[in-house]
C-alpha cells in the first residue's frame, strides 16, 4: 500500500512538473504575439487592454517557474536528499528503522510537494485567462477602432 502511495506521489509529481513546462510553452507564443501587436500602431484602448493583459500573463510565468523550480529542502529520512543534508549515517539510521514508516514519511514529503505545484500551476492558469481576456479584448479593440 506505502509503496503504491510512492509511486503516485512521484506520477503526480512527474505531472505536475510536466504540466507546468507545457503552460510555459504556451505562455511564450502569447508574449510573442503581444510583443508582435505593440510593433503596430494600435489606438490608446487597445495599446493600455494589451500591456494590462501582459501583467497577469508574466505573472502567470514567475508562477509556473516557482512550481518547477526544485526544492532541496530537508526530506524523509531515508531518502538521498535526507542523506546529502545530514551524512551518510542517516541513511544507515533510516534503515534499521521501520520501512513502511520511513517510506509513509517520503511518500508525505513528496505529496506536500505535489499539492504545493498543483496549486501554483492552479494559480497561474487563473492568471493566464485573465491575460488571455484582456489579450482577446485588446485584439478587438484594436480591430474595431
Amino acid at each position: 500500500m506505502v509503496s503504491r502511495a510512492h509511486e503516485q506521489a512521484r506520477d503526480e509529481l512527474r505531472r505536475a512538473d510536466s504540466k507546468a513546462t507545457t503552460l510555459l510553452s504556451l505562455i511564450g507564443a502569447t508574449l510573442a504575439g503581444i510583443v508582435a501587436l505593440t510593433g503596430r500602431p494600435l489606438p490608446l484602448a487597445a495599446l493600455v487592454t494589451l500591456w494590462l493583459a501582459a501583467a497577469p500573463i508574466a505573472g502567470a510565468v514567475l508562477v509556473l517557474l516557482s512550481a518547477i523550480r526544485p526544492r532541496l529542502g530537508d526530506s524523509a529520512p531515508g531518502t538521498w536528499l535526507h542523506a546529502a543534508a545530514h551524512g551518510p549515517s542517516s541513511l544507515v539510521e533510516a534503515c534499521d528503522c521501520d520501512p513502511v514508516r520511513v517510506a509513509a514519511e517520503h511518500v508525505a514529503a513528496l505529496a506536500a510537494v505535489a499539492v504545493v505545484k498543483y496549486r501554483r500551476i492552479s494559480a497561474a492558469v487563473s492568471l493566464l485567462v485573465c491575460g488571455l481576456v484582456l489579450l482577446a479584448l485588446a485584439g478587438l479593440l484594436a480591430v474595431i477602432a
